[in-house]
């Protein structure tokens, strides 16, 4: 296989896993919106008056942690994501070696990982659970779950939902 040949089958696969890689963004953004979205319709409804005649301080805490599920999904969604960050470097490493004192092509992860300070962007070699931990200890990936979290914890604590003071009748 020619030089020339290679180059161009491993742009097409830069493009293709970088497109895959990307694309965990989006979806990850659709379990933030969910995480919201049924993490706050849940803590509302702990105080609504039915509701909050049942248990009170439990049904918030329950209601708060409906955001746990979305907050684990989250960051298994972005260990995934940062398994392909691997792949995408050893192309990029090949791309510059390819360059020699030339600017190098397709140096996106690279670049990134040098302007960030190489935090986030190192994924490492230890395994999935390793990136899944990383994951989850990730801000981008805390927020907003964690918000919500402890925001119901603290309802819960501070402005617990009371039930109304039961009349006495007398017979």
């Amino acid at each position: 296989m020619t030089e020339g040949a290679a180059a161009e089958l491993l742009l097409q696969e830069y493009l293709a896993i970088q497109k895959i890689y990307e694309g965990y963004n989006a979806q990850s953004l659709s379990i933030k919106e969910w995480s919201v979205s049924i993490g706050i319709a849940s803590l509302l409804a702990a105080y609504a008056k039915p509701v909050a005649e049942m248990r009170g301080r439990a049904v918030v805490v329950l209601a708060a942690l409906v955001s746990v599920p979305f907050y684990l999904t989250d960051a298994l969604w972005k260990s995934y994501q940062a398994a392909y960050l691997p792949r995408l470097r050893e192309i990029e490493a090949a791309f510059r070696d390819m360059a020699g004192d030339q600017p190098a092509a397709l140096q996106a992860i690279a670049s990134w990982a040098k302007a960030y300070g190489d935090g986030v962007a190192d994924a490492p070699a230890e395994g999935a659970l390793t990136l899944y931990l990383g994951a989850m200890a990730n801000p981008a990936v805390l927020l907003p779950h964690a918000v919500l979290l402890v925001l119901g914890l603290v309802m819960a604590w501070a402005y617990p939902p009371h039930p109304p003071a039961r009349r006495e009748t007398r017979a």
